[in-house]
């Protein structure tokens, strides 16, 4: 008697099982529909969930960091979590000058894409957005950080992250104005733009 299934077959049945399981538990949490701030629903994401932010204007600056250069942040990435934008126009992290905009420290699998981070402020270091200690599974894309102070972006501590289609633009740091990589960090820079940095060394990166 032949078998009703054959390895392969096996197989394949079992890997569409799993891609429909991780489907099903993958969740959108909008902004500011089901959550008023920014990271109140990146704290609530799980891994695969993405968070949806409608246009407008985001700003609580209120979230403590931690480690070297801490400062509160208005939004903390989490493993596994997309943040996305409706557009790098529309969609704005705005800090007033009060702390970072996105920090980004041990995750990986995270995704950043389609807004706008501005007016940020950093005593020590990225400002807009600063990633520490993550690799390439960690990607940010069509990004626009504009008018932060000490610096736009940082790589630092072995940071590795994918950067495709950032505009860095205006920013002021004490050394890395636009895009700062340091500390054994390597990240891969695919078609961003760096321009109209000021600081006294390596104004632009």
């Amino acid at each position: 008697m032949k078998s009703l299934v054959t390895t392969a077959q096996a197989i394949l049945i079992l890997i569409l099982i799993l891609v429909v399981a991780g489907t099903a538990l993958s969740n959108t949490l909008h902004v500011p529909g089901e959550y008023a701030e920014i990271f109140d629903a990146v704290d609530a994401a799980a891994a695969g969930d993405t968070v949806l932010v409608a246009p407008g204007t985001y700003h609580d600056c209120t979230h403590e960091t931690e480690g070297p250069g801490s400062t509160p942040a208005c939004v903390i990435m989490k493993s596994g979590v997309t943040l996305m934008g409706s557009g790098q126009d529309v969609t704005i992290i705005d800090s007033e000058g009060l702390g970072r905009g996105i920090f980004v420290e041990l995750v990986s699998n995270c995704r950043i894409q389609d807004l706008q981070v501005i007016n940020c402020y950093a005593d020590i270091y990225g400002a807009g957005i600063l990633l520490r200690e993550v690799d390439q599974s960690v990607v940010v894309s069509d990004v626009k950080i504009a008018d932060n102070l000490d610096g736009g972006l940082i790589c630092i501590n072995n940071a590795s992250p994918q950067l495709t289609r950032v505009h860095m633009v205006g920013n002021e740091a004490k050394q890395g104005g636009g895009l700062a990589i340091e500390e054994g960090s390597s990240p891969m820079v695919t078609d961003c733009v760096v321009e109209e940095n000021e600081a006294p060394v390596g104004a632009g990166v």
